[in-house]
């Protein structure tokens, strides 16, 4: 009983009235709750962007789900003095333009429109505090500039300058380049009509490339076929776009992890593309292909029935 007493002294509970130790309570939680934020702050993580060396931006909402968004205006006006913005709250719309040259960003989509081209990312516009913010890979592509990610500064730059030529053709920076009219399609054209979509080239180049850069045309053939074969398949999503960035079940393609699935394919992956879209299949079974010279300790080949080699991939059912 004595050391219950000579605790409770210790913090005067016997010394102070009842309303005086509610008062007391309520103070301390007070201040709890201007503490934690902060400190909760301090350890979420951050990212900074810089364009050309100078810093844009510094904000927690920069980043989200392992992608940098930066503010579109912002980012702009830091790029190219002379853009004209302007924002429409009725289709919750930015437009940065100059001359012919018209960027758009809606609210909600995972694109942004380029002189009516759509430049396709995993994750949706975003409006926060009143300001339209884009994933920073989009809006470089769209604009011609160069990313790099250095992941022990947590710093994203961005280089290279904005110069858009209305006469000129498209060169090899833009995503046009993946889409070639339908009539150059090759003679293995099995689809009736030699169409193929855009989008669906745009992406399946850009996978074949990032997973199979080095290898043969038919081992480029067999990773557009997996591809083709998972969007088939009742176990995966119905589409190209949606199977390439599938997270259903974790990553399911490295280069979307890393991003090397932006950057821009070569000849042969896109002809190993094309063929594969009008419908050139190496082999309707496979569903999975793994390097086992980089990942010698792997779950396909342990899980999965072996089916074929193709170069330095091997390909599961």
């Amino acid at each position: 009983m004595k050391k219950t007493i000579r605790l409770k002294n210790m913090f005067g509970f016997l010394r102070t009235s009842r309303r005086s130790r509610l008062w007391m309570l309520a103070a301390t939680i007070s201040a709890l709750m201007l503490i934690l934020p902060t400190a909760f702050q301090a350890s979420a993580a951050t990212v900074s962007v810089d364009v050309n060396g100078s810093a844009l931006y510094t904000r927690q909402d920069l980043l989200k789900s392992g992608v940098t968004y930066v503010p579109l205006r912002a980012f702009a006006d830091a790029v190219h003095d002379g853009f004209t913005i302007s924002w429409s709250g009725l289709t919750k719309t930015a437009t940065v333009q100059d001359g012919d040259y018209v960027l758009k960003a809606r609210v909600g989509d995972r694109y942004i429109l380029v002189n009516g081209e759509r430049i396709y990312s995993t994750v949706s516009n975003l409006l926060i505090a009143n300001r339209i913010y884009v994933p920073v890979r989009s809006v470089c592509t769209g604009m011609g500039l160069d990313v790099d990610w250095n992941g022990s500064r947590r710093l994203v730059s961005v280089s290279g300058s904005y110069v858009f030529d209305s006469d000129a053709q498209p060169d090899d920076s833009k995503p046009e380049d993946t889409k070639p009219p339908a009539q150059d399609a090759p003679d293995t054209d099995e689809s009736g009509d030699g169409s193929i979509d855009s989008q669906d080239l745009y992406w399946l180049a850009r996978i074949i490339h990032a997973e199979s850069s080095g290898e043969p045309i038919a081992g480029k053939i067999a990773v557009g076929t997996v591809v083709m074969n998972r969007v088939k398949s009742s176990l995966y999503p119905d589409t190209i776009y949606d199977v390439i960035f599938d997270r259903k079940h974790g990553t399911q393609f490295t280069p979307v992890a890393s991003g090397t699935i932006y950057n821009d394919p070569s000849k042969d992956s896109i002809e190993a593309a094309r063929r594969v879209l009008n419908g050139e299949r190496t082999d309707s079974r496979i569903l999975f292909f793994v390097n086992e010279k980089l990942a010698p300790d792997n779950w396909v080949s342990k899980n999965r029935t072996y089916i074929m080699t193709i170069g330095n991939h091997n390909f599961y059912a």
